[in-house]
């Protein structure tokens, strides 16, 4: 709440002195309002995956937010409410979501709801613990919006436009990862507690090799299909943003590929290591954007931000090196090293193969059904490993 005043009462100064749009203030002032609701709800659903029952964080955050959010723009749209009508959308589903994920809180946990109930805990252990947390979500929520908020300041509103494109984009390679820490951040915990190092170490290789083998198709339909994807889905004048989409998903591909190195660090302890790493890497951020924006413009951003993304996870990789004494590499992770270069080699076979008078839409769908079939084949060609068909079952008996 408190942060969300001060979004609230500095919006005039933000959006006249940082954004040059003066008119941005009511829409600014409208977000603010919902930053109360996004904090509830992140730690409601937080607390429903600590249970290590993650289909209620699914139901509520990854389901239900998104879907009415989309409703709710369509239908404000249709009513001409138009960019306050987006605004409204977003603040409305995290409310909702909000409401949802306590429910599910209190039914995972009644006993929150007795008012009998006193609570026991150490405080200052608990606010150790935490106060370095809260400053490196900040801190990654600085390194994620330094890029957008200086080429704002430093280039014109069309260039924010195009970079901002490129930028969501690229991390969409980072949902596998995100979907992976949710679930294994309170595995991770549980198993260094009870001291199953082994188990844990086990646990590292499998969740990184999955991210790898799930986003490395992503990464490669993204490299070489970058301006086709730009103008299908945003139009011409977004093929300016190849390069930065390009730079920052090679970034993001870095970061998937070093594991959960973040939750390592943090749920065996090691907090103050990963907020000091956050801290060093948000400040060479800023001076980088600093240096290279006013220099190389939009790719200037994408240089700076991914030399940082990459740069944060692959300390952290040395990190958990040095003070667990864990990889999370092995032989199983060349499979899909080997995947990849095969499906690179189609792809850059395709690319030239296929006609000029192609429609754009047809090319792209081409490239990526054969970058997909030609990783996929290689890899199971290669052989799945014992938890590779464990978890093929599982998701086979899913869907049926």
């Amino acid at each position: 709440m408190l942060l969300g005043g001060l979004l609230y009462f500095s919006a005039p100064w933000l959006a006249d002195a940082v954004f040059r749009k003066p008119q941005m203030a009511g829409v600014l002032r409208a977000f603010s309002l919902g930053v109360p609701f996004v904090a509830g709800m992140n730690v409601a659903t937080a607390g429903t995956r600590a249970s290590q029952r993650m289909q209620y964080a699914v139901y509520a955050h990854d389901l239900l937010r998104p879907s009415l959010n989309l409703l709710a723009v369509l239908a404000l749209y249709v009513l001409g409410w138009r960019l306050l009508g987006a605004v409204a959308a977003g603040v409305l589903s995290f409310g909702v979501a909000l409401v949802a994920s306590v429910y599910y809180l209190t039914k995972l946990f009644p006993e929150m709801l007795n008012v009998r109930l006193k609570p026991t805990f150490v405080t200052g252990e608990l606010l150790l613990f935490s106060i370095p947390l809260l400053f490196v979500g900040f801190l990654g929520m600085l390194i994620m919006w330094t890029d957008t908020l200086m080429l704002g300041y430093f280039r014109p509103s069309a260039d924010v436009g195009i970079y901002r494109a490129a930028s969501q984009m690229a991390i969409l390679l980072t949902m596998t990862l995100a979907a992976l820490n949710a679930i294994f951040a309170p595995m991770i915990a549980e198993l260094y507690h009870r001291e199953s190092l082994e188990a844990l170490h086990e646990l590292f290789k499998v969740g990184a090799k999955w991210g790898f083998y799930l986003t490395l198709p992503l990464f490669l339909i993204m490299f070489f299909c970058a301006s086709e994807i730009l103008e299908v889905v945003f139009g011409v004048a977004y093929i300016a943003g190849v390069l930065p989409l390009i730079i920052l998903a090679s970034a993001q591909l870095v970061n998937v590929a070093t594991g959960s190195v973040g939750n390592m660090l943090i749920m065996s302890g090691h907090q103050r290591v990963w907020f000091l790493n956050t801290l060093s890497v948000a400040a060479a951020n800023v001076l980088l954007n600093l240096i290279l924006i006013p220099r190389l413009g939009i790719p200037g951003a994408a240089i700076a931000t991914g030399i940082s993304i990459a740069g944060l996870f692959l300390l952290g990789l040395i990190e958990v090196r040095l003070i667990l004494r864990m990889s999370p590499y092995d032989r199983r992770y060349l499979k899909g090293i080997a995947a990849g270069v095969v499906a690179a080699g189609i792809a850059l076979s395709i690319h030239f193969m296929l006609p000029e008078s192609l429609p754009l839409g047809l090319s792209l769908l081409v490239q990526v059904m054969a970058i997909l079939g030609g990783f996929t084949a290689v890899l199971v060609s290669l052989g799945l490993d014992p938890e590779d068909r464990t978890i093929w079952r599982v998701v086979r008996a899913r869907v049926r």
